[in-house]
């Protein structure tokens, strides 16, 4: 094992090397250098000012950051209760709402944007190629026994509240049927379409990228709304 003065030594010769290079490089450092040192060239190496001396003596230690104020936190004091109804959950089946004792349940999200609930369909707009869609309750009776009364019959059986979306954007489902807003028979090829499901269905924008025009919004599947919805719907 080398002893501390064989140490020592060595990181002099060391020392004593890199200023004889350093000192030959004055020129150079001036001309353009990466860097100086006490008008030294260093590149890749510490100047000498951090090394070891022949003592193996360090660079003083930077002085510890101040601790900050001691702070502590009360929980015991300043408490309020959690109000329940941000406790929710879309469209949940019964017997989740059921088991968790659900506080609210809401009927929202972009099935709910145009839905008509005197037939109860809705289209989907630009979210699916501005197709008509509609629930499988039946006819005869509606607007009695809708989705959206169903929905709310649920709520009721549960003990859970109701946040239901009331379509308000103008624009509502023209009938009951697979009609869509952008035919591509009727207004040519388009860039995309539900090539699944129904392939006449486009969405709206030509193959040149600008948009089908004399449409829009896209009447024949979903016109205007000449009165308010909120008029004849009450659960």
């Amino acid at each position: 094992m080398l002893s501390c003065p064989v140490v020592g030594t060595v990181v002099e010769k060391e020392v004593r090397a890199y200023d004889v290079e350093t000192e030959a490089q004055d020129v150079e450092s001036r001309a353009g250098g990466r860097g100086t040192a006490g008008g030294r060239r260093w590149s890749g190496r510490s100047p000498p000012g951090e090394r070891l001396t022949g003592g193996g003596a360090r660079p003083a230690a930077p002085s510890a950051e101040p601790e900050g104020p001691a702070l502590s936190v009360d929980t015991t004091t300043g408490r309020k209760a959690i109000d329940p109804h941000i406790y929710g959950i879309n469209f949940a089946d019964e017997a989740l709402a059921k088991e968790l004792r659900l506080p609210v349940r809401r009927w929202g999200g972009n099935a709910t944007t145009r839905y008509n609930y005197k037939l109860d369909a809705y289209n989907a707009g630009a979210d699916w190629y501005f197709e008509n869609l509609y629930y499988e309750n039946g006819t005869a009776d509606l607007p009695n026994g809708s989705e959206a009364d169903k929905f709310v019959e649920q709520n009721r059986r549960t003990g859970t509240d109701t946040v239901l979306t009331v379509p308000m954007s103008g624009w509502t489902t023209a009938a009951r049927n697979a009609a869509c807003g952008f035919s591509i028979a009727t207004y040519g090829p388009q860039k995309a379409n539900d090539a699944q499901w129904r392939p006449d269905c486009g969405n709206g924008v030509k193959t040149d990228g600008t948009n089908v025009t004399g449409n829009d919004p896209p009447r024949p599947a979903s016109p205007p709304v000449r009165s308010s919805p909120r008029a004849g719907w009450s659960i």
